[in-house]
């Protein structure tokens, strides 16, 4: 993806061109970088080659404004628009993203750092990245934080709550301080065996760090036993 990759910067700025130039040449050696100051320049540019990224410092002072945003995701629905702005006055940030921007970014003083991990995420959403080696079925260092963060984080709000509620509301019945048939206990502490199965392996996926996959007759999976 990288030797393919062109990006588009417009940037008056001659000192924040500079480094952004800089951040992402370092990052993307290979790629292709085109720096434009004037919005008619930069949108000609865009219509002539197949750029991936446009970085847009937005300047107040266009006649287009917003419009020209716009104008660029309607003529260029796949391209990704990262736009630059000294603050965030008037909702500009809702302005630009509504207008079909992907990311709004403040100029700061360590703004330009962010760019190529912005640039990453945006060409490569997570659930691109979940891909397996076809020899030791182990994750990719750059996919472990994504897909421990996205596993952690559904499992937490999809089961872990109404897994609480079942656990709690059979411990209830089992213990109510009446004798139940034993033909319903039975099945009420299978129940409750389940979930605390459930709940053990949530705790053990929420501590994994380094992750590692096994194959078993119904798929692969990740290796929660792990030593």
């Amino acid at each position: 993806m990288k030797a393919n990759l062109r990006i588009l910067l417009m940037e008056d700025n001659k000192y924040h061109s500079l480094l952004i130039k800089k951040e992402l040449m370092e990052s993307y050696p290979q790629a292709v970088l085109s720096v434009s100051q004037s919005a008619e320049f930069a949108f000609d540019e865009l219509q002539r080659n197949n750029y991936r990224v446009a970085i847009i410092d937005f300047n107040p002072a266009w006649s287009e404004g917003v419009d020209f945003i716009r104008k660029l995701h309607q003529g260029k629905p796949a391209l990704k628009i990262i736009v630059l702005a000294l603050d965030d006055t008037n909702q500009l940030s809702q302005n630009v993203l509504g207008a079909g921007a992907d990311k709004f970014v403040i100029k700061n003083d360590t703004f330009h750092r962010l760019l190529p991990d912005i640039i990453d995420k945006l060409l490569n959403p997570p659930s691109k990245k979940m891909k397996l080696l076809s020899h030791g079925l182990k994750l990719l260092p750059e996919e472990t934080s994504t897909i421990i963060d996205l596993t952690v984080g559904t499992l937490a709000h999809e089961i872990n709550n109404p897994l609480m509620t079942i656990l709690g509301e059979t411990e209830l019945l089992l213990n109510n301080g009446y004798r139940l048939a034993p033909e319903i206990d039975r099945k009420l502490r299978i129940i409750e065996k389940s979930a605390q199965r459930i709940r053990k392996a949530l705790t053990k996926l929420s501590s994994i760090s380094e992750p590692t996959l096994k194959e078993t007759p119904t798929g692969v999976f990740i290796e929660l036993d792990k030593p």
